[in-house]
């Protein structure tokens, strides 16, 4: 069962709830009148990352990754065949995870916390180690079921509401 997809430039990655993520090769022509075709071929690669369902997947073009989430853990893959990166992460419990490759590649990421609260950790990309580091950490009243953001402005859902949060000063407006 599908659960999770991503597209890159020649790809199509999509997650599985058995903890499965498979990768497909897409190749898109235009015809003469202007229409489009596309193929995808018969051949898959496939990695296992857990046994729960991979929830999210996201492709980062600037550093040519697939950032994958299973099992509440977030882990990086080589595109063309899905090996697993070194690159680390400094979190564990993670709920959704958000990319803003603006200037700086920075990462949201929400997590599990105690008593029906939330919290968000940004997470900056450092060039010289190669990994993603802690930049900034906010509380939140409810867990995160989706979320969006670009630049210092995050777009956060809960279950029963949506509120846009500035990262930097840590401002709050309800949106819905």
């Amino acid at each position: 069962k599908v659960v999770a997809v991503e597209v890159s430039r020649d790809a199509v990655f999509v997650g599985t709830a058995n903890g499965y993520v498979c990768r497909f090769e897409v190749e898109v022509k235009r015809d003469e009148q202007g229409g489009m075709e596309a193929s995808v071929s018969e051949e898959e690669v496939r990695s296992r990352l857990g046994s729960g369902a991979v929830s999210q997947l996201k492709f980062i073009r600037k550093l040519d990754i697939l950032i994958c989430l299973c099992d509440g853990n977030l882990t990086a893959h080589t595109p063309q065949h899905l090996k697993k990166h070194s690159m680390r992460f400094s979190v564990k419990n993670v709920l959704r995870f958000c990319i803003d490759e603006g200037r700086n590649v920075r990462m949201c990421v929400s997590l599990k916390a105690r008593r029906d609260r939330g919290m968000l950790r940004m997470l900056q990309y450092d060039e010289d180690d190669g990994n993603f580091v802690p930049h900034k950490e906010l509380g939140l009243p409810d867990s995160v079921v989706t979320m969006a953001c670009n630049g210092d402005t995050i777009c956060v859902g809960y279950e029963r509401e949506y509120n846009l949060l500035d990262v930097e000063t840590g401002e709050v407006k309800d949106i819905l």
